[in-house]
Formats: structure tokens, C-alpha cells, sequence
């Protein structure tokens, strides 16, 4: 083979090469196919890091618990440096090797989340629709977003008419407004916010997407 038919079978191979699509889910995961809803923002996350997963399946439908909530925030925004010590992490739940436990440390010292008592954290405990919620939006006070939830926030909000939308605990009824009209979070189902469930791990997958966008 002459040089000149060699670099013309290199340009033709590396134009079919070129051509050939990608499968979108990136990661292979078993459980999340390439039309799934949310594709997406599973592969938001796990490209970036930003939560864990083990072997071939993301575990969609799994809970998402406060510890991997926080990890996913800490590792959003950056892994910050921090020195933990009993007044950032005074929970007696969280064990000195935890891998979670700076970035408990780093969320509860700037305000953005809270333990489930002055001295547990909960970790394994799944987080609640609203409490993602807050979490979302103290982490946006943090860092100098508008998180001014204006009357006519309220009145979008309310003219859905979510039938359990009394069950919004008091700390949270402002960052849930402001997370539906910032079109983080929608309702559960048509008539429902379900702010005490379980948030699984897709859902924390595309509130994070939804917060980035």
C-alpha cells in the first residue's frame, strides 16, 4: 500500500468513526434507559461526580438519604475546603471516617443544613420533597441569588391547587414556592406536592439539573 492510499483509508476511517452515534447514556446504566425521563440529569450528575454509583445500575427509584443529599451539594459546589471540627459537625451520628462528613460539616456551618436534632444528622434517613427543597434554596442565599419569593410567586404557586399543600411545614413553605416558580420542583402528581415524601434519587438528580440551569 502506497503512503497516499494509506492517508486516504486513515481520513475515510476516522470519517466513519465520526459518524457513528453515541449512546446517550454514557454511563451503561442498566436500569436507565436511553429514552428514560431521566437521563439526563442522571448523567448530570454522575459525570460530574456529584453522586456515587456502584456497578451497572443507578438505582433510580432508590432513597435519597440526607448523607448522599449532602454530598451531592458539597461536590456541587466544589468541595470546598474545611477543618471539621464539634462546632461544624456536632452530630453523633456521623461517624469520624464518614466519607460524608465534610461536607456535613461544610453545609451545616454555612447555614444551608440543618441536623435532624441539635445533635443527630440522620444520615441514612431518606430526605423529604421539601426539605430538598430548602436545601436548595439556603444553598442559593449562600451564594448571593434572589430568593425574594414575591406575592405573585405565591399566587402562581397557589392557583395550582394542590390539595396537600397545607402539609408544607412553616421553614419550608417560602423555599418550596420558590423552588416551583424557579421550575425546580413541580408537583408530585397534577394535585399533589407530597412535601413529606421520600425524595428518590433521580428526583434529587433533576432538582440539581433544574437548579444549574
Amino acid at each position: 500500500m502506497t503512503y497516499k492510499k494509506f492517508i486516504t483509508l486513515l481520513i475515510t476511517c476516522t470519517l466513519l468513526i465520526g459518524s457513528i452515534a453515541i449512546p446517550t447514556n454514557a454511563k451503561y446504566f442498566t436500569d436507565v434507559p436511553s429514552d428514560y425521563w431521566a437521563l439526563e440529569p442522571i448523567n448530570f450528575v454522575t459525570e460530574r461526580g456529584y453522586i456515587d454509583t456502584y456497578g451497572s445500575t443507578f438505582d433510580k427509584f432508590g432513597n435519597l438519604t440526607r448523607a448522599v443529599a449532602a454530598e451531592m451539594m458539597y461536590r456541587y459546589a466544589g468541595s470546598p475546603s474545611i477543618t471539621v471540627t464539634s462546632s461544624n459537625e456536632p452530630f453523633s451520628d456521623v461517624s469520624t471516617s464518614a466519607t460524608y462528613r465534610k461536607a456535613v460539616a461544610w453545609l451545616y456551618s454555612k447555614g444551608i443544613m440543618n441536623g435532624t436534632s441539635s445533635t443527630t444528622f440522620g444520615p441514612s434517613e431518606p430526605i423529604h420533597r421539601q426539605d430538598i427543597a430548602v436545601v436548595l434554596y439556603r444553598y442559593a442565599r449562600y451564594y448571593g441569588k434572589n430568593i425574594t419569593v414575591t406575592s405573585a410567586m405565591i399566587d402562581s404557586f397557589e392557583s395550582v391547587g394542590y390539595v396537600d399543600e397545607y402539609d408544607i411545614a412553616d421553614y419550608a413553605w417560602f423555599a418550596v414556592v420558590w423552588a416551583y416558580n424557579k421550575g425546580i420542583m413541580t408537583g408530585k402528581t397534577a394535585t399533589t406536592l407530597a412535601p413529606e415524601s421520600d425524595v428518590d434519587r433521580q428526583t434529587g438528580a433533576t432538582v440539581l439539573m433544574r437548579y444549574g440551569m
